[in-house]
């Protein structure tokens, strides 16, 4: 949504929800997924999302916070099992190709799922997650 500013102290957008005119503060904006601002509309209690990068909070490795700049993906579609399992067949085939004896990875995923597999002098370390976390920090 965009984002109105006006003599530099007050923002206004609209609840996509509720369709309430919301004015607010830099001080109202809390930071959510990805760095991106939003404010809580008063009317309905829904995250309305704000279109202004002077708003958004710059992730960097020193003031990510776990879980507030994450996406957690609770809407994904559900990976079955037998996917997962070519999934590890993938990763697995794709280790197995690489010149490094160990110390490398392989990752697969979509929609709620993600495996990683590290492969280490004896062994290989599998792990399947389901339902995860993410953000993204530009460097």
């Amino acid at each position: 949504m965009k984002v109105i500013n006006r003599n530099d102290t007050a923002y206004y957008a609209t609840c996509l929800k509720c369709s309430a005119e919301l004015e607010f503060t830099k001080e109202d904006v809390s930071t959510g997924e990805f760095g991106c601002a939003y404010v809580t509309c008063p009317v309905c209690g829904e995250k309305v999302n704000i279109e202004n990068e002077e708003l958004y909070k710059k992730l960097t490795i020193d003031n990510i916070q776990f879980p507030q700049d994450f996406h957690y993906g609770e809407n994904a579609v559900h990976i079955k099992d037998e996917e997962v399992n070519k999934f590890i067949n993938q990763c697995l085939k794709d280790l197995e190709g690489k010149n490094e004896e160990y110390g490398i990875y392989s990752c697969v995923g979509t929609g709620d799922t993600k495996v990683m597999i590290f492969k280490y002098e004896d062994e290989y370390d599998v792990i399947v997650t389901q339902n995860y976390y993410k953000t993204s920090i530009f460097r």
